[in-house]
């Protein structure tokens, strides 16, 4: 098969697992500008301590904008840590993905690596679902790509 051809995917569990590879990587773009501004803002607002219990945090909300969007921002980050279709959210579940994303509760060097690994797996994703797209265009199959992925994801 020369290099400029295209096989399409037929199989449809196949396209399913390329959607969701898409769908990852669409939805880390949005959480990326989240994920930077909150960077920037982590930089100039004392977060952790006392600071970050949640009736002070949402005190300091209403008195500071950007403390109120850095809330924002963790909230709006929270509910995209559950699994598409799993279904509803317990309060529990909530409390327990609330606390994956970054927050006024940790203290800045903890937000920063928070952001930092957050950052990294939606590039790993995103490159990802660009190698599927890529390997499924050459073979017209994405059956051995996991293999070869882990085996570049190993090497690099």
């Amino acid at each position: 098969m020369s290099i400029g051809s295209a096989r399409k995917v037929t199989d449809p569990r196949e396209r399913v697992t390329m959607e969701q590879a898409r769908q990852s990587a669409i939805n880390g773009q949005g959480q990326t500008q989240d994920l930077l501004r909150f960077n920037a803002l982590n930089r100039s607002h004392a977060t952790g301590g006392l600071g970050g219990l949640p009736i002070v945090r949402s005190a300091r909300g209403m008195v500071d904008p950007q403390v109120g969007e850095m809330n924002a921002i963790s909230e709006r980050l929270t509910p995209q840590e559950r699994q598409q279709g799993s279904g509803a959210m317990s309060d529990r579940d909530v409390e327990m993905y609330r606390r994956t994303v970054p927050g006024l509760g940790y203290l800045g060097n903890a937000n920063t690596n928070i952001i930092n690994s957050r950052l990294a797996g939606i590039r790993r994703s995103q490159d990802y679902s660009a190698f599927l797209e890529e390997y499924a265009r050459v073979n017209g199959t994405i059956t051995g790509a996991t293999e070869r992925w882990m085996q570049y994801s190993q090497d690099n």
